[in-house]
């Protein structure tokens, strides 16, 4: 009896090991057919979209070129829509996108709280969504929304400092010269305002002789070329005094309206220093003139493009969580425009 029970229990080990063989080896052809089914997704199917409040503007459409790269690097779909300075057709906009079953959405939204709105409905759709060159917004639980831009504050001191030491050595300082500062802001939109106040540290804490009355702030709807040659006007029209000027720019057009202003009235442009910031076609313009009054803090938008093109790739392929990046700018003068970095072959990246 005792025999026979041991034959049973070797006969079950047996018949156990080899079902358990049998079910290893069909186990490894499921795995084998599920990654081969991975590795057959088509990302080609991917579609990314940029909306911009804006794109007929160099800085926007150097970034639009950057996202297309990218886009076109990685294999997937893109479209571009501009939305023309219009809270509706932005929103519009992205409703259009999310109908269309796009997979990712990057928005330079036009004004301050259409975010939250916009990440409700991309989260809903199942849509990733991401800003772009926008204000900083919380969506509805408080959360920052995940974004790529430049470092606004930080830049504006790079470009204060830069300034800074170009004054020193140009003498601005020396006795019986009155020296101002104008910066045109936008103080609607905290990030042009950022910019602003980083300028004035970078000046302030590098020209002990400057003192807070002699930085200007004036205020601007849209921080455009035509609107900032109205404020450089008024603005050194109430000055009379000033023997040397520095304007500080929000944006290449914000540096370079002045200089313009001031060459209007026959002012000493060897007494005149002026930063943009973004790094466009006016910029390239003013260095390709022979210009060595005027620097910008240039600002890769091509590569804010790009960034955000790719933080979408990688958290609808891969999962990755969207996060705050900064794309940080350099210092661009007429000395080393021409470099790979900013224009080369004196041209924008967009047109080599």
């Amino acid at each position: 009896m005792i025999k026979t029970r041991r034959i049973m229990i070797v006969i079950l080990v047996v018949v156990f090991l080899m079902a358990f063989s049998l079910y290893s080896c069909k186990a490894e052809p499921v795995a084998e057919e599920t990654a081969a089914e991975e590795e057959a997704v088509d990302v080609s199917d991917i579609k990314l979209g940029y909306i911009c409040k804006m794109l007929t503007h160099p800085w926007f459409i150097q970034e639009s070129w950057g996202c297309e790269q990218k886009c076109a690097e990685l294999g997937v779909q893109y479209e571009a829509v501009d939305t023309n300075l219009d809270d509706e057709e932005n929103m519009a906009a992205v409703e259009n996108f999310i109908t269309r079953e796009f997979d990712g959405i990057a928005v330079v939204t036009p004004n301050v709280g259409q975010g939250a709105a916009i990440s409700r409905k991309c989260e809903e759709a199942g849509v990733a969504f991401i800003l772009i060159d926008s204000a900083s917004e919380e969506d509805e639980d408080g959360n920052i929304i995940p974004m790529v831009e430049m470092p606004s504050f930080d830049g504006g001191v790079m470009g204060g400092e830069a300034l800074a030491e170009i004054a020193k050595e140009r003498g601005f300082f020396d006795e019986g010269n009155i020296v101002k500062v104008l910066a045109i802001d936008i103080p609607t939109i905290n990030v042009c305002h950022d910019r602003a106040m980083g300028y004035k540290q970078g000046l302030l804490e590098n020209c002990p002789e400057l003192t807070e009355e002699d930085f200007i702030l004036g205020d601007s709807e849209t921080g455009m070329y035509e609107d900032d040659l109205e404020i450089a006007s008024a603005v050194i029209n109430a000055n009379p005094e000033a023997t040397h000027w520095i304007f500080a720019g929000l944006n290449d057009d914000c540096g370079i309206a002045p200089l313009q202003i001031l060459q209007e009235i026959g002012f000493d442009m060897d007494n005149a220093l002026a930063c943009g910031l973004g790094g466009n076609e006016l910029s390239l313009d003013k260095f390709a003139s022979g210009c060595t009054n005027y620097i910008c803090v240039y600002m890769p938008s091509d590569e804010e493009g790009a960034a955000a093109m790719q933080q979408l790739y990688d958290n609808i392929t891969k999962g990755t969580p969207l996060k705050h990046q900064y794309v940080p700018g350099k210092i661009c003068t007429w000395e080393n425009y021409l470099d790979s970095d900013f224009f080369p072959n004196g041209k924008l990246k967009s047109e080599q």
